[in-house]
């Protein structure tokens, strides 16, 4: 759970789980949601590789500025509260390390807020957080690029994608005739979700699956 996630939990907590204090996802308001109405449910979660039964709460709030209607989910346990109603257009159902997703979240609040020069200056902030995580000395974005395809980390396309990515940032950061309209910022920020998905989500899937795949097949040939 990010800073803001937990910040949201403790406030529900403080406000007696009768109010929220949070922007709204309907209008991008910082107000108070109110709750109209909670139920709660237990459901079997994967927690370190193995299905632990946990206890959800489920609150229907309300936007004191638009009366739009969110849905909250809460897990006490965790000390977790996600509004996943409506969805967030840029929300990661994974675990980003904090340097990425510090990055990300303020592209996020910038491509929100319609300053398509900030988005795409956090955009290329973004990738060069995901670069540092894998190559702490790496000292430019594009050499960084290039080990992650030559490491096999990135395809050679996504590889194309993330440097202009690049370019864009570059743009966005220096004074040049070049300008960045708020649809380049909504692309950008398009591409650079898919990419944090493959590299920290798909891709370490795909590996776990090749090795449960042969390790199955390892021990059907131990059996033989």
């Amino acid at each position: 759970m990010d800073d803001e996630e937990r910040q949201l939990f403790y406030d529900y907590e403080k406000n007696q789980k009768n109010r929220l204090s949070s922007q709204c996802k309907n209008c991008y308001v910082s107000s108070n949601l109110e709750t109209i109405s909670t139920c709660n449910t237990q459901k079997e979660e994967l927690v370190g590789g193995h299905l632990v039964p946990l206890e959800f709460e489920y609150a229907l709030l309300r936007c004191s500025h638009c009366s739009g209607i969110s849905l909250a989910e809460i897990v006490p346990d965790f000390d977790y509260l996600a509004v996943v109603y409506p969805p967030e257009k840029r929300f990661l159902n994974l675990e980003l390390p904090k340097i990425v997703n510090t990055s990300y979240q303020e592209a996020i609040r910038c491509e929100r807020s319609k300053i398509p020069l900030a988005t795409v200056v956090m955009v290329g902030r973004t990738l060069e957080a995901l670069i540092k995580e894998f190559y702490p000395e790496q000292k430019t974005v594009f050499e960084g690029l290039e080990k992650l395809k030559d490491d096999g980390i990135i395809s050679q396309e996504i590889f194309e994608w993330a440097n202009e990515l690049r370019v864009l940032r570059n743009i966005g950061a220096h004074a040049v005739d070049d300008t960045i309209e708020l649809i380049d910022a909504e692309e950008a920020m398009d591409f650079l979700k898919a990419i944090l998905e493959i590299v920290y989500l798909l891709r370490p899937k795909f590996i776990e699956m090749k090795e449960r795949r042969e390790k199955s097949k390892q021990d059907k040939l131990n059996t033989i």
